[in-house]
């Protein structure tokens, strides 16, 4: 998960950013800083959302079991 949220944050991202400037006319240049961060953001996201995951697995199993 921390890999594909790498890959979304450090190029995915600052592609639609790219495609977004050049559609308005503007000009664009890579911000790594901000990028980063985008990735930070986007693996800390995915780690949630399966700690959350696997939480609820965990919960759902311990409820059957009790039947």
């Amino acid at each position: 998960m921390l890999v594909v949220a790498a890959v979304l944050g450090l190029l995915v991202v600052p592609a639609l950013a790219a495609g977004w400037a050049a559609w308005q006319g503007q000009p664009w240049a890579m911000d790594w800083p901000q990028s980063l961060r985008h990735a930070a953001v986007l693996g800390a996201v995915f780690c949630g959302l399966r700690l959350l995951l696997a939480g609820a697995g965990w919960l759902l199993r311990a409820v059957l079991r009790s039947y």
